[in-house]
Formats: C-alpha cells, sequence, structure tokens
C-alpha cells in the first residue's frame, strides 16, 4: 500500500464567514453589531463574512466573546479555506 492511498482530498472548505454569517442569524445580530462588539471595521467584518479577507487571531480571539466559539476554530477554518482556495479549487464567488 502506498502512502498516498491514505491522503483524504477534500472537494470544499466552507469559507469561516458562511458559518459566522449563520452564526449571527441565529444570534440576531448585524454585521455592523458584530464590527462593534469586536472592535473592528465593518469593512472588514463584511470582507471576512463575503470570504475576501482572512479571520487575523485578534479577530478570532474577539468572537470568541460574541459567538462562544474557541479562537483556534475560526483560525483553523480560515487555514483550511485559504489554502483550498489557493489551491484552485474554490471558484471565486
Amino acid at each position: 500500500m502506498n502512502k498516498n492511498d491514505n491522503v483524504i482530498h477534500p472537494q470544499y472548505a466552507s469559507a469561516p464567514g458562511e458559518t459566522l454569517a449563520e452564526s449571527l442569524e441565529v444570534l440576531g445580530m448585524t454585521p455592523n453589531a458584530l464590527a462593534v462588539a469586536t472592535s473592528s471595521s465593518p469593512a472588514y467584518v463584511s470582507a471576512v463574512l463575503r470570504g475576501t479577507d482572512r479571520v487575523t487571531p485578534a479577530f478570532a480571539e474577539a468572537l470568541t466573546q460574541v459567538v462562544e466559539v474557541e479562537a483556534t476554530f475560526w483560525l483553523r477554518m480560515d487555514q483550511a479555506y485559504w489554502s483550498f482556495k489557493m489551491s484552485g479549487r474554490i471558484d471565486e464567488m
């Protein structure tokens, strides 16, 4: 058996912004309210939600206070999404 036989090649990676948008909907929170709550600019929050900007460690940490999800979740999701995107396997939105 070849070592590469056990490699998983995902067909899809979700942008952190997709999950974050769902969380905001459940919380009844607007992107502008999230910007205020995380001390971020509305433009940055909008870019994250669209999948056109990275989740920074500071933003991920601030999110823990709003959506009560560990910062590492957002950072891992962001890394997976951007790695997948850079591989050319994600169509531009």
